[in-house]
């Protein structure tokens, strides 16, 4: 168990990392309406990617970039590179909010995962909230529908990329064959380098997928807004990092919900959004699941 002060910073920490992360997604929506995701993404992994390179040069840490090659680490940052790309993706055609609460079945489908994957304790109780966490996703989902509908599978999809990133994460651990460390800055670091591989794909490959197919010089509110996702996208990762690294999870968690909160407010005030009863409905059936699979770990922390 972790003290109240460690929890109570965990607490901090995650409020802050996940407003980033909300605010980040704000300004990735209101620039994929004039430009590509491929050039978004292509810019920001390049931002973001010197944030980290300067931060390692600050600490001294350009020693562990040889872990860059590790089959782990590379591994993970091939599917964290996808993440972003299939967010901004769904947020030039859906209410943030949407895609948020989508993306948010995540963290029940990694305790899922634990019980085939890690032989964790098997509970009825997370494999219903895995039900209805995908209930809930559906609701967006709506097979009846059109494009909107479609697209919805996208942040189904994202929330995918970050179970097997989540899976891969566990398997790695802190420290490597040879007794390395792997910081944090050196997996952030992979992610941004496959993210410039992702952006070509989707330049070569995938430019119908959004708006705005041709690249562009982005003008200078464009380059702010992008300058913008990628520190705080930087700063919602750390943030996130720092949250569960000395905190109790059960504790900690429930909190991760504010991201939703936040992105409703950001969505209704600055794109004038607002959510549909569905869409109501669907919000508090994924946060209800989310909520069950606290609830089950928190008891398997007790017993």
């Amino acid at each position: 168990m972790a003290s109240a002060s460690a929890n109570y910073r965990g607490i901090q920490y995650l409020l802050i990392a996940v407003t980033c992360l909300s605010i980040n997604d704000a300004c990735n929506k209101f620039v994929v309406a004039t430009l590509p995701v491929s050039e978004i993404v292509t810019l920001r992994a390049i931002l973001t990617g010197s944030i980290v390179i300067a931060v390692m040069g600050i600490r001294g840490e350009f020693a562990s970039l040889r872990l860059l090659g590790r089959p782990d680490v590379i591994v993970r940052g091939v599917v964290e590179a996808w993440i972003g790309p299939l967010i901004i993706i769904s947020l030039a055609f859906m209410h943030q909010a949407d895609v948020t609460s989508i993306y948010l079945v995540a963290p029940v489908f990694v305790a899922l995962v634990g019980f085939g994957h890690f032989r964790e304790q098997f509970s009825w109780w997370v494999l219903l909230a895995s039900a209805i966490a995908l209930a809930g996703a559906w609701l967006f989902v709506d097979p009846g529908g059109g494009v909107f509908q479609t697209v919805a599978l996208l942040p189904l999809a994202a929330s995918g990329c970050q179970v097997l990133r989540e899976v891969i994460s566990r398997r790695m651990g802190i420290k490597a064959e040879n007794g390395a460390a792997v910081s944090h800055a050196v997996v952030q670091l992979s992610t941004t380098l496959f993210s410039l591989v992702a952006g070509a794909i989707l330049a070569m490959f995938f430019s119908w997928a959004t708006p705005v197919a041709a690249w562009k010089w982005p003008d200078a509110t464009e380059f702010s807004f992008i300058v913008a996702a990628s520190v705080l996208f930087y700063l919602g990762v750390m943030g996130m990092y720092e949250a569960y690294r000395a905190s109790d999870l059960s504790v900690v968690a429930p909190f991760r919900y504010w991201y939703l909160l936040v992105a409703i407010i950001i969505g209704y005030l600055v794109f004038g959004e607002v959510p549909t009863m569905r869409s109501f409905v669907g919000m508090a059936t994924i946060v209800i699941a989310g909520i069950i699979v606290i609830w089950w770990q928190s008891r398997v922390r007790r017993a």
